[in-house]
């Protein structure tokens, strides 16, 4: 099975032109549709891993548009080993020390009382 980035027209509306979607469209081994689906975001391990699959994209706007419609009931899209589980967990924050009052400091002139 292979997959290739490819513009997609998502039929909603019932009048004018579809919206365009650029997706992942994922292939059959004999070359016929199988799924697409939205990606959400571009990653990799580095600035050039990004702009590679910028440009696969961009190869994808010169590709024949593929309506929504020519896809086969579909199916989930294919998972890479086993089920994708997220754990969301929180870390806590230390509480803040009590807000310390420094006593008021005054100036006291001294007194030739207090002298010895």
């Amino acid at each position: 099975m292979t997959w290739e980035y490819r513009l997609v027209a998502i039929n909603l509306f019932a009048e004018g032109d579809p919206p365009l979607e650029l997706r992942k469209v994922y292939y059959n081994d004999d070359g016929s549709l199988r799924a697409h689906v939205p990606f959400v975001t571009l990653g990799g391990d580095d600035p050039a891993a990004i702009l590679a699959d910028l440009r696969l994209m961009e190869e994808a706007c010169g590709k024949p548009t593929i309506d929504a419609n020519d896809f086969p009931e579909l199916e989930p899209p294919p998972k890479r080993g086993g089920p994708i589980t997220f754990t969301l967990s929180t870390r806590l924050r230390p509480k803040s020390p009590p807000e310390r009052k420094t006593p008021e400091l005054r100036v006291v002139p001294k007194t030739d009382s207090d002298d010895p």
